[in-house]
């Protein structure tokens, strides 16, 4: 019997993705709209030759590189923000959905939430060897350079500061799908940023699901779903009709649901072969001590996982 009984969470994640997009698009068009504030002096000298062009882009690079720190580090934050709202919301929902079933012990959500955020944040859910942390200030960095190229190849190209700042104007602007075409330099801009963010809280999700019903005894495998919006992948399809481990298709063991990849937006359902009423008897049985003994040994560890 495959459910979905997480659909509040769901519903929480597409939300929070959507509301976090906006988010950073908007930084980056308040680092756009800086960098056309300095147009606007620019224009109003007398002439383009008036102004010493290699002190200006000095000073411009230097501007711009504390700038995109700010950004990043508001990124950061936000992103940060919008991870502990998406475990938030799958734990909530846990707690709502063990409730129905007629568990009414205390549930340490704090805890399981403390300790999915600290697996992405430090990494070890990717085996130790990426971060968000890392990343996001990679490209950043990656941005500076970028920065720096372009000013370069308008030095080369004997531009005037003007000239310069209008092509680092439109490789700030968030708007902007075409690229410069110089080399080393990427096209739209916050790209990496909104890949990031998407990932991360979408690996959030996924790991506060699989934590918060793992050692839940009534559960007995997990189903890939995709997202169903007509840009599904061919790894994702292939997770969702394959039938790897005779399960059934797109059917995973606890113990084997893969990670979704960068960009992704799958989700994810519980297989459980007993009924809602029949889980209920049960966990009633287990308070009263009755019962399958197998059954309520795995319900007393799972009640010691949740508090």
């Amino acid at each position: 019997m495959v459910r979905n009984p997480f659909k509040y969470a769901e519903g929480q994640r597409i939300q929070i993705m959507a509301e976090q997009r906006g988010q950073i698009k908007s930084l980056y068009l308040d680092l756009y709209n800086h960098v056309k504030g300095e147009l606007k002096y620019l224009s109003r000298s007398t002439s383009q030759y008036a102004i010493d062009r290699k002190a200006y882009l000095n000073g411009l690079k230097k501007d711009l590189a504390q700038s995109m720190r700010n950004v990043d580090a508001q990124t950061e934050t936000i992103i940060n923000g919008n991870m502990d709202k998406a475990v938030q919301a799958v734990l909530e929902n846990n707690q709502i959905y063990l409730s129905g079933l007629g568990y009414s012990s205390y549930i340490d959500n704090g805890k399981m939430k403390n300790d999915v955020l600290k697996r992405i944040a430090t990494g070890q859910i990717y085996g130790g060897k990426w971060n968000l942390s890392k990343a996001i200030w990679g490209d950043d960095k990656a941005k500076i350079n970028e920065i720096n190229k372009i000013i370069a190849q308008g030095v080369a190209q004997n531009k005037t500061a003007e000239e310069i700042a209008r092509m680092i104007q439109k490789y700030v602007n968030p708007s902007v799908k075409i690229p410069l075409n110089i080399p080393g330099v990427r096209g739209t801009i916050d790209y990496n940023a909104l890949r990031l963010a998407k990932t991360a809280v979408q690996h959030a999700y996924q790991q506060a699901f699989v934590s918060a019903t793992r050692l839940n005894p009534f559960i007995d495998a997990y189903r890939w779903v995709t997202s169903g919006n007509g840009n599904v992948c061919p790894l994702c399809i292939e997770r969702a009709e394959t039938d790897q481990y005779g399960l059934g298709e797109g059917i995973f063991p606890k113990d084997a649901l893969p990670l979704d990849h960068p960009n992704g937006q799958c989700t994810f359902e519980v297989v459980t072969s007993m009924s809602d009423a029949e889980i209920a008897d049960a966990i009633a049985d287990w308070y009263l001590g009755e019962g399958d003994d197998g059954l309520n040994k795995e319900l007393d560890m799972f009640a010691k996982y949740l508090m």
